[in-house]
């Protein structure tokens, strides 16, 4: 549905500490989907090669169709330069 983004945020300790050696992404995402697209989801993005910071997951089923999720998830992802 969105997503939002910022790069190498100034105020993440890591990018303070090795920034000349990592990016770094901060997500928050608002997503809509079956169970099924949220579990390939997660699946897909453990797959990559980077370190990543779950920082906050929010799931609610919609009201007129249980089967759909809405989704507002809080990440942040390192990746070595």
């Amino acid at each position: 549905r969105s997503i939002k983004y910022d790069y190498d945020p100034q105020d993440d300790n890591f990018v303070k500490g090795a920034a000349s050696k990592y990016n770094v992404a901060r997500l928050n995402m608002e997503m809509v989907g079956s169970y099924l697209d949220y579990d390939n989801f997660l699946k897909e993005l453990y797959k990559h090669e980077h370190f990543l910071d779950v920082q906050s997951v929010e799931i609610v089923p919609y009201r007129k169709n249980k089967s759909i999720l809405l989704v507002n998830f809080k990440l942040k992802l390192y990746a070595k330069k």
